[in-house]
């Protein structure tokens, strides 16, 4: 274009059961969560851990503060040590162009799920993030690449080894 623009991205990314059970956890590289608001925010002690499916379970959404590593990478995933041995679906992605990790968490029966979502931006939009200094700009003739990686964390051995590069 010939005008600078903001520019929000986030990668919305699903899981589900039976990658999501109750003996399942989220794995981070980040040592501190946010709750987005008061729905959000008494179900932040649990933020990393899974509830059996509720008739009734307001979705709740919280910002982590990721920690890259040295090569500027952030880890995020969803692992079921239940699941054949110890499976997961793992997510790594550079921190310099998504600089935000949220988390959305339903544990309502029928949409039973967790989206981890590397994004440039927070959730509730453009204006919220202009006020908070975060959003992000493309100026004429600018691009960006992002690179997020998924996989299959299957077995013990992939587990453990996605688990030691997201502790920071």
């Amino acid at each position: 274009g010939h005008d600078t623009q903001p520019h929000m991205m986030l990668y919305h990314i699903n899981l589900g059961w039976p990658v999501v059970s109750p003996r399942s956890r989220l794995v981070v590289s980040a040592h501190d969560a946010h709750a987005r608001d008061e729905i959000a925010a008494p179900g932040l002690p649990q933020c990393r851990e899974f509830e059996p499916p509720r008739a009734r379970y307001p979705e709740q959404v919280f910002y982590h503060d990721a920690i890259p590593d040295d090569a500027g990478l952030c880890q995020a995933g969803i692992i079921n040590p239940a699941l054949r041995g110890g499976f997961g679906v793992g997510i790594t992605y550079r921190a310099a162009e998504l600089d935000q990790l949220v988390q959305w968490k339903s544990m309502k029966r029928g949409t039973y799920v967790c989206g981890i979502e590397p994004a440039n931006c927070r959730v509730t939009g453009r204006a919220d993030e202009r006020a908070a200094g975060r959003l992000k700009f493309l100026e004429p003739g600018q691009s960006v690449s992002y690179d997020v990686k998924m996989e299959a964390l299957d077995g013990p051995e992939a587990v453990a080894r996605f688990e030691c590069a997201a502790r920071r």
